[in-house]
């Protein structure tokens, strides 16, 4: 996309779960793939990738320039991932997978560490405290990275333009994400309001669950979402304001659905939405 003479771009790395058929229960990723984090394996011709994160599988979308090139690297994505499982496994795109002692006690130690690097809460500007590891269940995020160039310094100016941006996106994509997901207990341990980490091309927004990624409709909403709080903030017309975390992280559907009419933001589809 477009605007004032800058290109945007949107790019995701979904996690997915694994779900026995025959067992009838979440089961670790664990050799599903040889794509690592160091090292993703090629999922399929369209240059998605794959990899085992910790006890899930992540995909890795390339940045496209506009809603339909998500869309549609997402969905082959999707297919491909239903080849790769094979028989009597499927994928489950859900916010939380709880695992039996059983499977916890199969799984390697390094597949149960949650390893990741710190984020940044993009309304207070401090670093958001890291996940509680000491649960037998995990999440499945929905990252959206959006993209203004490349080789950026990340310095404090930088981190504050970042700001503005996932602020302008949980006004967005964060507070419309309640109508379609449920799930508050990812919330708990991941992915609050305002989670963002600065990135040398542009941001990622953290807040999402990759409860959007299950089909078409909810992707291609999500991607133009995106992009509409890009068009807000270049054109000087921002809808956020201090609120939306506490809608957000409290979970206010209410209030949602009046903040989004009340700023004239199109709802997700009808057939997706739980309330």
């Amino acid at each position: 996309m477009y605007v004032k003479r800058t290109s945007f771009t949107i790019g995701t790395d979904p996690e997915v779960f694994l779900w026995h058929v025959v067992k009838r229960k979440f089961v670790g990723a664990y050799g599903v793939t040889h794509g690592t984090k160091e090292r993703p394996a090629i999922l399929d011709g369209f240059f998605n990738t794959v990899q085992v994160d910790g006890m899930a599988l992540e995909i890795n979308t390339p940045l496209r320039y506009s809603a339909d090139q998500f869309g549609y690297a997402c969905s082959v994505s999707r297919r491909s991932l239903r080849k790769l499982v094979g028989k009597g496994k499927r994928i489950k795109i859900v916010p939380t997978a709880e695992f039996d002692d059983d499977e916890w006690e199969r799984m390697p130690e390094e597949v149960k560490i949650l390893g990741c690097d710190p984020d940044f809460n993009a309304w207070s500007g401090d670093i958001n405290e890291p996940p509680n590891a000491d649960v037998k269940f995990r999440t499945g995020a929905g990252h959206i990275h959006i993209g203004w160039g490349k080789g950026f310094t990340i310095n404090d100016n930088y981190k504050h333009i970042c700001q503005e941006v996932i602020k302008e996106q949980d006004a967005l994509n964060g507070v419309a994400s309640l109508l379609y997901d449920q799930d508050t207990k990812r919330r708990d341990l991941y992915g609050k309001a305002g989670a963002f980490r600065p990135k040398a091309y542009g941001v990622e927004y953290r807040t999402l669950s990759n409860s959007w990624f299950r089909n078409s409709a909810l992707t291609g909403y999500v991607a133009r979402r995106t992009f509409q709080g890009v068009r807000n903030l270049m054109f000087k017309r921002p809808i956020n304001t201090p609120e939306v975390e506490d809608i957000i992280n409290e979970n206010k559907v209410d209030e949602a659905i009046y903040f989004l009419e009340h700023h004239k933001v199109t709802l997700p589809p009808k057939q997706y939405r739980v309330v």
